[in-house]
């Protein structure tokens, strides 16, 4: 079964503006896409955890300024730009203090690209329960796991 179309200056007119709308609505929702995998890559922190004395602002001050600093027990994070070969990220050196801890890691996990879970060599004999602990409220956290974060 054929159907056989009489071709009328109507009919070109209307072919034409629904491809028109075809076109209109394909653009749209291709730039709507864009916005989207755009607005979801403005993540650029990286989160730097581990327990106190783990080595967390050493690293960090070694891979902003490549040299030794001698710290204390952080009461407030640390904050600095580090440019990769690839873009801009932003180290974010959360302090491992029970009491603090809680406040920095639920300020930041939100727009976090990746954490960095730092381990003292010397002391993981001793502390590996408080490790394993804070590794697996880490692994677990909702937001974590929604946003699919790096580890």
């Amino acid at each position: 079964m054929s159907l056989n179309v009489a071709k009328t200056p109507g009919n070109d007119y209307f072919l034409t503006r629904e491809l028109l709308v075809a076109l209109l609505v394909l653009l749209l929702t291709i730039v709507l896409f864009v916005l989207w995998k755009k607005s979801s890559k403005t993540n650029r922190d990286v989160l730097l955890v581990g327990l106190c004395d783990s080595g967390k602002t050493a690293l960090f001050s070694h891979l902003l300024y490549n040299k030794p600093v001698q710290s204390f027990t952080s009461q407030v994070e640390n904050i600095g730009e580090f440019k990769s070969k690839k873009n801009l990220l932003r180290i974010v050196d959360i302090p491992g203090h029970e009491r603090v801890f809680t406040k920095y890691w639920d300020a930041y996990k939100i727009s976090c690209k990746g954490v960095m879970f730092v381990v003292d060599s010397e002391t993981v004999q001793t502390d590996i329960c408080d490790v394993a602990e804070l590794l697996y409220r880490i692994l677990t956290d909702v937001t974590i796991q929604t946003n699919k974060t790096k580890l």
